[in-house]
C-alpha cells in the first residue's frame, strides 16, 4: 500500500469534506401591512422581510427541514421591549406567510420562536419538515416580524441579515438587506389586506375572464393623517372626463353613507 505524508493525507480528507459556500440572495424588507408606522422612529417595529420574491401561489417558496432554523439577525439599533415576552408556540413575536397579507404559514406543531439575547437574533426552529405543499402550499416566503417585540431606533438605513441554517448550525442560505426608518409616518398609506375574508383565503392573484367579477372581494386598507382609519371607501370605475390623472381606478369615500359609492356626490 502506498504510504502519503501525514499533513497530505489531511489535506486531502479536507479537501473531500470542503461544505458549500451558502447560496447569499438580496432580502427586501418593508412596513408590515396591517399598521401605519411600523417603520417609524421610537414606534414598535413592524416589518416584513422578504425571502421570496414572487407572491404568486403557483411560484413555490421554500421548504425548512426538522431540526433547520432561520435566524433574523436585528441591528444592535433596534432594541427588545422587555415588556413583550417572546412566546414560542404562538405567533405573538413573529410569524412565517406564505406571500400574501394574512396567509400564514401554521405554527402549531411546525416550528417555534425564540431569541438570542447576545446576538439580538430571532430564531424560528422548525419541528418538523415544513413542506411546500398541502396545507402550507406554496410554502415559506415572508418573515413579520410583529408584536411590539422591538423598538425602531432613529431614522436611518440598517443593515439586517436572514440566515437559513442546517441543524448543526451551518449555514445554507444568506439573505443580505437593509431595513429603513422613517422620522415619521406618511401622510396617507394603502395596503393589500385579506382580512374580510375566511381564513386561509387569498384574493390576490384571481384569474377571471374580462368584464367577469372576481370571486373574492379585493380588499385594502387605509390611512390618513396621523394613522388615522379612512373606512367606507371604494374602488370604482375610471372617469378620464372628469379626472385624468387617474388612470386606474377611483378609490371613493362613502360620504353620504348610502352604501353607494358615486364620486359626484361622495
Amino acid at each position: 500500500m502506498k504510504q502519503i505524508p501525514l499533513l497530505a493525507a489531511i489535506a486531502l480528507i479536507s479537501a473531500c469534506t470542503t461544505v458549500p459556500a451558502p447560496v447569499r440572495q438580496p432580502l427586501m424588507t418593508a412596513p408590515s401591512p396591517i399598521t401605519f408606522d411600523g417603520n417609524v422612529a421610537s414606534q414598535a417595529s413592524d416589518y416584513v422581510f422578504v425571502l421570496v420574491s414572487d407572491a404568486n401561489p403557483k411560484v413555490a417558496g421554500f421548504t425548512m427541514r426538522a431540526g433547520q432554523s432561520l435566524r433574523l439577525a436585528m441591528p444592535e439599533a433596534f432594541k427588545r421591549n422587555m415588556a413583550v415576552g417572546v412566546v414560542p408556540d404562538m405567533d405573538t413575536n413573529l410569524v412565517l406567510t406564505k406571500g400574501w397579507p394574512q396567509g400564514s404559514v401554521r405554527l402549531a406543531g411546525q416550528y417555534s420562536v425564540g431569541f438570542d439575547e447576545k446576538t439580538n437574533t430571532v430564531v424560528v426552529a422548525a419541528l418538523n419538515d415544513i413542506a411546500t405543499g398541502g396545507m402550507n402550499a406554496p410554502g415559506i416566503k415572508v418573515i413579520h416580524l410583529r408584536g411590539r417585540t422591538f423598538n425602531n431606533p432613529m431614522p436611518g438605513e440598517y443593515p439586517i441579515s436572514v440566515t437559513h441554517a442546517a441543524s448543526d448550525g451551518k449555514a445554507l442560505a444568506v439573505w443580505q438587506g437593509s431595513l429603513k426608518v422613517l422620522d415619521a409616518a406618511p401622510s396617507v398609506r394603502l395596503v393589500p389586506t385579506n382580512f374580510h375574508l375566511p381564513p386561509g383565503i387569498n384574493a390576490d392573484y384571481q384569474m377571471v375572464d374580462v368584464g367577469q367579477a372576481t370571486p373574492h372581494l379585493l380588499g385594502v386598507l387605509l390611512w390618513g393623517a396621523q394613522g388615522t382609519p379612512l373606512n367606507g371607501v371604494g374602488i370604482v370605475p375610471r372617469d378620464l372626463a372628469r379626472y385624468p390623472r387617474y388612470t386606474g381606478g377611483l378609490l371613493v369615500q362613502d360620504t353620504n353613507q348610502d352604501k353607494r359609492l358615486d364620486p359626484a356626490i361622495d
